[in-house]
């Protein structure tokens, strides 16, 4: 991702932060009283599994022979405390997986993936131990692979089909999740945590047909299609409340 593409889901995510504010405002809750911590902050580990099924999974599934991607990385969050109930935020999620195949000619290749995305979120303190967290935000994904942009390879598209090509696309993602706070009571110090979490992510890319590396029909024509990045993952959270 450029850094004009990064600013530009800053200042989106930033307009969602504040559309959740006015909500919150609204909500008849009781407010925090002196000992009840503010800020929450989590560092997590994640690992996220795409099913290639239809569109541009199943044309990865039949070119690579792969049943899914695995993706693994690392996420930062906050969350600010309007209320012993409710609680909004942000987060930064990166994640990588990789295809790992062989050519015609018996050489170890890999289609990379790396996944990033930038969420406001609202959470929901069913108990101290027992947290919802929902949130909508703008994601990106590049794909890094070999393959060829056109069905006919000529001079003048010899350099858009050669090599190995990386490839951007970006999108809206929504997300669920059910966090569980396996270690660290909230008392009225500041307090560290161990968190596990399940997160359903919901996002879908259009790969157009112009794409540098597309989905291809039978007669090995490019054609547009979607890219399904949904699914369940799981995450470790390391969290501090202040």
């Amino acid at each position: 991702m450029n850094l004009y593409s990064f600013l530009k889901q800053i200042n989106k995510t930033a307009i969602l932060l504040l559309f959740l504010f006015l909500i919150a405002g609204t909500l008849p809750v009781s407010p925090l009283n002196a000992q009840t911590k503010k800020y929450h902050i989590r560092y997590g580990l994640s690992w996220h599994r795409i099913v290639l099924s239809d569109g541009y999974g199943e044309f990865l599934k039949d070119r690579y022979g792969a049943e899914h991607v695995d993706m693994v990385g690392n996420y930062l969050g906050f969350v600010f405390k309007l209320n012993p109930k409710i609680g909004i935020g942000a987060r930064s999620t990166s994640s990588t997986g990789a295809i790992n195949y062989k050519t015609l000619n018996d050489e170890s290749e890999e289609f990379n993936m790396i996944y990033t995305s930038l969420i406001a979120t609202a959470s929901w303190y069913m108990s101290p131990a027992i947290e919802i967290l929902g949130g909508f935000g703008f994601d990106n994904l590049k794909r890094k692979a070999y393959g060829y942009a056109d069905a006919r390879i000529v001079t003048g598209n010899l350099e858009d089909n050669s090599g190995k090509k990386e490839v951007e696309t970006s999108g809206t993602v929504f997300e669920g999740q059910f966090i569980y706070r396996a270690f660290g009571d909230r008392g009225a110090s500041t307090t560290f945590g161990l968190e596990l979490a399940a997160t359903y992510t919901y996002a879908a890319h259009v790969i157009d047909s112009s794409d540098k590396r597309p989905a291809y029909d039978s007669r090995g024509q490019p054609i547009a299609s979607t890219f399904d990045l949904s699914g369940l993952g799981y995450t470790v959270n390391f969290s501090v409340d202040f």
